[in-house]
């Protein structure tokens, strides 16, 4: 495009010589759009064939071919639906989050100012426990553990293409929710919400997710995670912090296994709920010591 300008760039060029962009143009103003008022469109039409300024008509044709490929993959609804959870789960590096902080660190060079928000029963103004003293390796054991939580109970049984995106959307929703929660300063704040919401990506990485046996390791493992998440808690949390830590991460597996329904139509009618899911959760219970 710089190169383009450089040159010197004419919209009219590309509207010359592209059939399906003259047409689309002649459209806009040819009253197809503004139930015959030949007028309502013109400013458009002129600022397209006059500056231009973001260059529409030089990236027309590139637009015509992405759109084309993305139709060609939807196609493939196992190939879409494969990407589209993907496309979610690495959406994290675009959190509002991480941008301030980084606007702080590197446009504004400002730093956070400490404030005290505690009242006398040991709760914050939002009714949130005081958060726990963890290690950064503490953290990243409560987080993964929050993850493999999530992508276990949704692995547990088939819930179609449409219930398996709002389940990884869940997933998604419940990893911010760690980063925030178990991110004691600036620096695991940081690494948990820029590495955090990948994570079930990782996860989908080292387990083949498509095998029973692989599925099975995974729920070994994600319970041997919540003894350990157990074992912090007695030794760093008082009882109603413990309590209430190890109901949250029961919560992730719930709220999971009802983003998404099993045993419909692709997942859009079904219960919400399946025997196998709330088998796990009854396992996932017992392994952080809440039941």
């Amino acid at each position: 495009m710089f190169a383009i300008k450089a040159v010197g760039y004419n919209p009219y060029h590309y509207y010359e010589t592209n059939p399906a962009l003259q047409q689309a143009i002649d459209q806009i103003g040819g009253a197809v759009f503004s139930r015959g008022d030949t007028s309502l469109f013109q400013p458009i039409v002129q600022s397209l064939l006059g500056s231009d300024t973001f260059m529409h008509c030089a990236d027309f044709q590139s637009y015509i071919a992405a759109q084309d490929a993305a139709e060609a993959v939807y196609r493939d609804q196992e190939r879409w639906t494969r990407m589209s959870i993907l496309n979610t789960a690495r959406c994290g590096f675009f959190s509002s989050d991480r941008s301030m902080r980084q606007y702080c660190a590197e446009i504004w060079q400002v730093t956070p100012v400490p404030t005290s928000l505690r009242r006398s029963n040991g709760y914050s103004r939002n009714g949130a426990l005081p958060p726990l003293a963890l290690t950064p390796e503490e953290s990243e054991l409560f987080r993964r553990t929050a993850a493999m939580i999530g992508v276990a109970v949704m692995y547990s049984a088939e819930s179609g293409p449409v219930g398996r995106i709002a389940e990884t959307a869940a997933v998604v929703t419940v990893l911010a929710e760690a980063s925030r929660r178990f991110g004691n300063d600036g620096a695991v704040q940081r690494y948990s919400m820029e590495k955090g919401l990948s994570i079930d990506v990782e996860l989908g990485q080292q387990y083949d997710l498509g095998k029973a046996a692989e599925i099975s390791r995974l729920t070994d493992d994600t319970l041997s995670a919540c003894r350990n998440v157990a074992a912090v808690l007695s030794k760093k949390a008082n009882g109603q912090q413990a309590t209430e830590t190890k109901r949250w991460f029961l919560t992730i597996g719930e709220r999971v296994a009802n983003a998404g329904s099993e045993g419909g139509f692709l997942g859009l009618v079904g219960s919400k709920i399946s025997p196998a899911e709330e088998a796990l959760l009854r396992e996932i219970g017992a392994a952080l010591g809440t039941l």
